[in-house]
């Protein structure tokens, strides 16, 4: 019985961290296209996707590490609240993540950059110039967190299978 539910708990931590590597590869892609469709320079194209992917994996490589044995923990007494907190936890994930890119995208600016040099007002006040909030803006933001919740969704049938 433990074993069972062990290989159970397993599974399915590591069909989430695989979700999240792909959803975090796409918002890295889209972020990639975007830049090259609205004219802006990349210097090397082959090489900004490999090393987006690759930081992209080695970050959910070490959240995953992280969290995997709260997730055990948890599991091993109630296995949907574990199972719903590390849902939240990677889907907030997953909008930092489209967040930092969308920040990039409007400032063509790093956002540890701006971290380090300006104030939170100033940065703010540097979005809202660029970027005004309108219903159009939010939509990816509602759009890629359901996106990991489906690639979640269809990697958990086929491990079933």
């Amino acid at each position: 019985m433990k074993k069972s539910l062990q290989n159970c708990i397993k599974s399915t931590f590591i069909t989430l961290a695989i979700s999240l590597i792909a959803t975090l590869w796409i918002i890295s892609l889209f972020e990639i296209t975007i830049k090259l469709l609205s004219g802006m320079t990349v210097s090397n194209v082959i090489m900004a996707i490999g090393y987006r992917l690759l930081t992209d994996l080695g970050s959910v490589l070490l959240i995953a590490i992280l969290l995997y044995p709260l997730y055990f923990i948890f599991g091993y007494f109630e296995k949907t609240i574990a199972q719903m907190a590390i849902h939240v936890i990677f889907s907030l994930l997953v909008i930092v993540q489209f967040a930092m890119a969308k920040y990039n995208l409007s400032t063509l600016v790093n956002f540890s950059v701006d971290l380090f040099g300006f104030s939170f007002k100033d940065m703010f006040s540097n979005v809202n110039v660029i970027d005004s909030p309108s219903i159009f803006y939010f939509i990816p933001f509602m759009f890629f967190p359901i996106f990991f919740l489906l690639i979640e969704k269809f990697l958990f049938k086929l491990s079933i299978k």
